[in-house]
């Protein structure tokens, strides 16, 4: 398969793998990817993932990206929080949640860590449009509750400070009835309140 004809079929997935390729054509030779990727046409992002390298690239497309690198998962943690201005820096990782084991990458494109959950916990996401895809990212309750059960969160008021959190963004954005029920499906005491904790702090003077 020649590049062009290669491009024509694949640019629509914007990121391709290997297996991708070879359920096109099975007698695919890997060899010519490596060759691809020293003439431009394509770059690298892990191991048996690629995209073009004129595909843009921006803070949707990344998430896209980490959807896709090891799926299933969502954006969530940090990043989410980020995204959605709760928190008031940029998050220097893609953070997600997924079902598999806890890992990291270290790309050209940036970086992406994914921490495991249990399938029951995997819920609270949307899916948002990036481009011409569709990525999947937890909601802000959702975020906030993946943030207090995965990183022991808050211990203690001096914690809440910590994240900088914006209260009129949070207040405006956070349904406290939706954090509420979802925490329940976590049955968990120690992480209830934790839960009522962040609502204690959330409002504090």
């Amino acid at each position: 398969m020649k590049f062009i004809e290669f491009k024509k079929i694949f640019e629509a997935y914007s990121i391709f793998s290997l297996s991708d390729i070879r359920a096109v054509e099975s007698g695919f030779y890997r060899e010519r990817l490596n060759d691809w990727q020293d003439k431009g046409y394509i770059r690298k992002i892990i191991n048996n993932y690629y995209l073009f390298t004129d595909e843009k690239i921006d803070e949707k497309m990344l998430f896209f990206i980490a959807n896709k690198i090891y799926s299933p998962s969502y954006i969530s943690l940090e990043m989410a929080l980020s995204y959605y201005q709760i928190i008031p820096e940029s998050a220097y990782m893609i953070t997600s949640i997924a079902t598999k084991k806890t890992m990291r990458f270290q790309t050209s494109l940036g970086s992406f860590s994914y921490t495991h959950s249990m399938p029951a916990l995997f819920f609270g996401y949307i899916l948002m449009k990036a481009h011409k895809h569709f990525f999947k990212i937890a909601t802000p309750e959702k975020a906030l509750i993946d943030y207090c059960y995965y990183k022991m969160w808050p211990r203690g008021y001096d914690d809440f400070l910590s994240l900088r959190i914006d209260r009129d963004i949070l207040n405006d954005r956070i349904e406290k009835n939706q954090l509420k029920s979802f925490a329940k499906h976590y049955n968990n005491k120690a992480f209830a309140q934790r839960i009522d904790r962040f609502l204690e702090y959330s409002t504090h003077a």
